[in-house]
């Protein structure tokens, strides 16, 4: 069994310092995410990640600005109370393209590449460059690749979630369409 520790305040502190290019951090953002996150390392992350996303902190922004914008979130109750909650928050934040490409590859399973991911489209694939959109996703830090043209979720959590937003008439598509393109592709190779 591997444990995961909790992360200090130094830690948590740092963590929020680099996700946010800002330095330094406000004393109550670092402890607020300490709390928040309950020193789980993915969900202090996530809500790092999901309050940048969402413009409720700015990037590297000052102490003032910072602070402000977390009160203010605080206030309106829009900040997430949950891994789920801020996973979700970031999906939210994409564009529509974005949500439904990566909520396809979610229905996938792992590894996967591009072109899986164009057949679980069946032949209707989104208006938006797929592997364009891959590599967003990448630099956002859903996915992490695993060589030139493969990718995976960056943490199992977040695929499910991911997966989880689908409706249930959704997924039977997309799985459908990929067991065709699976057939179709592997047609002289399966055994009756």
């Amino acid at each position: 069994m591997i444990e995961i520790r909790e992360l200090s305040f130094d830690a948590v502190a740092e963590l929020v310092r680099r996700r946010l290019e800002a330095a330094p951090i406000p004393d109550k953002l670092a402890r607020f995410i300490y709390e928040r996150a309950g020193r789980n390392p993915l969900y202090c992350e996530e809500l790092v990640s999901a309050l940048l996303e969402t413009n409720v902190v700015p990037a590297a922004g000052g102490d003032r600005a910072a602070e402000a914008a977390l009160m203010q979130a605080t206030a309106e109750l829009s900040i997430p109370t949950s891994l789920e909650g801020a996973i979700i928050a970031r999906v939210d934040a994409l564009q529509i393209e974005e949500q439904l490409i990566l909520k396809a590859a979610s229905a996938i399973g792992e590894p996967f590449d591009s072109g899986a991911l164009r057949d679980a489209f069946a032949g209707a694939p989104p208006a938006a460059n797929v592997e364009g959109v891959l590599r967003l996703l990448v630099v956002r830090d859903f996915l992490r690749t695993t060589a030139a043209t493969t990718f995976v979720f960056r943490h199992a959590v977040t695929g499910d979630v991911i997966y989880r937003l689908l409706p249930f008439a959704q997924r039977r598509q997309l799985h459908t369409s990929l067991v065709i393109a699976l057939e179709r592709r592997h047609a002289g190779r399966l055994d009756g």
